[in-house]
């Protein structure tokens, strides 16, 4: 007989709703329907949030994205995300970067207002549980191996040796 892992959820979710306290697992999982049993609540600052997404870029010709957003505050240290000569044989690291026009200020501002409003009330929900735990974001895409070990998620074949010998 086998055990079903806890079920997490990760916040902020693309949809959830509030009212759905149990999770139905894909019929090819032999895992019941469970209860959540961790909710990961990914946190960073608002603003340096939206700093990020207005700084996002697209090549015009490929359609390979990039971050032209330096963020170093505190203990956040988020280098730009920019062109390498090895990224693109027609771009050759120098592609003709766009903003996508959800991309736009007031496009992302709207964003925000709706993960405000549709977050708050699962953050509320999940801390009174006592499910809730935040990870703060300090280091962007750097953080993903600090994530996965969060999540019990093993390093991926080569990761782990890599990481020690650097």
């Amino acid at each position: 007989m086998h055990s079903c892992p806890p079920l997490l959820v990760v916040l902020p979710p693309a949809r959830l709703r509030l009212r759905t306290k149990t999770i139905f697992l894909p019929s090819t999982h032999s895992c019941p329907p469970q209860t959540v049993s961790r909710v990961l609540n990914i946190t960073l600052p608002e603003h340096v949030l939206m700093a990020k997404m207005l700084a996002r870029r697209v090549c015009a010709d490929c359609g390979k994205g990039y971050n032209v957003a330096n963020i170093k505050e505190g203990d956040l240290d988020m280098p730009p995300l920019l062109p390498k000569p090895s990224d693109c044989d027609r771009c050759h690291g120098k592609p003709r970067l766009v903003i996508r026009d959800d991309d736009k200020a007031e496009v992302v501002e709207e964003r925000m207002k709706i993960y405000r409003s549709q977050t708050a009330p699962l953050i509320d929900y999940y801390s009174a549980q006592g499910k809730l735990q935040d990870f703060a974001v300090k280091k962007g895409l750097d953080d993903t191996p600090r994530l996965m070990r969060e999540l019990g998620i093993p390093p991926a074949e080569g990761e782990g040796a890599a990481k020690k010998a650097a």
